[in-house]
């Protein structure tokens, strides 16, 4: 006869908590939030999540995908919930919100469960950082020996960053191809550096003025390799054109981005004229005012930020190799963002830039 028993004492007690304490999110991405589950695990558990606003406010910056449960089967020691990041467009410093884990109210895990560390977690949303040329296409007249390539650096800016530049031979099409090896320029790969709060850098690209008659000849620049991964937008590869004036008369812009203050009143834009024909004989081209092409800028409105016109004649006499003309801006009431507009050249084969951006911004 037993004059002993054994007995156990199974606990039912499950833990539940959050696996991070913080999470860091870019806009425009999807968080994935993963939640465990320890102890008991032979049943099905039911938890609840909960969101609150700080910084970032629901739906605007954040909109949770599903219900706000969390269900683990039996056995399961793991579950995830998806959260949208919300793109705005808007440059701001981060935000955050947090969410927290509880039993819920009336649930049969009241006395079975148990909230363990974190049960509440903060999500930080950043604005991305990201690194793109200024235009898709840099225009160099060859005699000019340098092109001047813009590196604009967008987004959370309160840190150092950089990037990585370098060039290389255009394959297609054959006829326009410029060769670092046949010295039409001088190739760079070379690593750009941004202090905080910095958004603009550029390198200088040397061009070979060989005084051939070819034609004009192209090459592709490119950004690799930045600080921050996925950090390259879409502008991060552009074309150099480069315009042979051995024999021509040619007109550019001396800026292919111009920086100015809404209250400063207005914008002076210079065009410069060059080539052996400039001494004998006179010119003219015709300039206007267009909306940005980049869809990614904010385009500033004719007559409620500047004053444009559809076409205006800029006359070269014999001699001269620079003409200016002077746009007037539009001081508003409204605080505004940075805004774009452009100036285009036509009726006139132009060999350097067709176009140049104005940036209009309130200080």
């Amino acid at each position: 006869m037993l004059n002993t028993a054994n007995i156990f004492i199974l606990d039912l007690t499950s833990y539940f908590w959050i696996e991070e304490k913080q999470f860091i999110a870019f806009e425009e991405t999807m968080l994935e939030v993963t939640f465990h589950r320890g102890g008991y695990l032979g049943r099905t558990d039911v938890i609840e999540v909960t969101y609150d606003d700080a910084r970032a406010i629901d739906p605007n910056d954040y909109a949770p995908i599903g219900d706000a449960t969390i269900t683990f089967n039996d056995d399961e020691t793991t579950a995830t919930k998806m959260i949208v990041i919300e793109p705005d467009n808007i440059l701001e410093y981060n935000e955050m919100f947090f969410l927290e884990i509880e039993i819920p109210a009336g649930s049969t895990l009241l006395d079975t469960a148990r909230l363990d560390s974190p049960s509440v977690s903060e999500v930080i949303i950043k604005d991305p950082t990201w690194y793109v040329f200024d235009c898709a296409d840099f225009t160099v007249i060859e005699s000019t020996g340098q092109v001047v390539i813009t590196i604009i650096r967008k987004g959370d800016l309160r840190t150092e960053g950089h990037v990585w530049i370098a060039t290389r031979d255009r394959v297609t099409p054959a006829e326009l191809t410029a060769s670092s090896t046949s010295s039409d320029f001088t190739p760079v790969n070379m690593q750009v550096g941004f202090a905080a709060d910095i958004f603009m850098e550029t390198v200088t690209i040397d061009i070979t003025h060989d005084l051939l008659v070819e034609g004009d000849e192209q090459f592709q620049v490119y950004l690799y390799d930045p600080d921050t991964a996925e950090a390259l937008g879409d502008l991060h590869k552009a074309i150099v054109t480069i315009y042979d004036d051995d024999d021509s008369s040619t007109f550019a812009f001396k800026k292919v981005v111009y920086h100015v203050t809404e209250s400063g009143g207005s914008v002076t834009i210079t065009i410069l004229r060059d080539g052996p024909l400039v001494t004998d004989t006179a010119g003219s081209v015709d300039i206007s005012t267009v909306d940005s092409h980049d869809n990614r800028l904010l385009t500033a409105e004719d007559g409620t930020d500047f004053v444009g016109f559809e076409s205006k004649t800029l006359d070269f006499p014999a001699g001269n190799r620079i003409e200016h003309y002077t746009i007037n801006l539009v001081d508003g009431v409204d605080v505004d963002k940075q805004e774009y507009f452009e100036v285009c050249m036509s009726n006139l084969y132009v060999w350097n830039h067709r176009s140049t951006r104005v940036r209009h911004c309130l200080y």
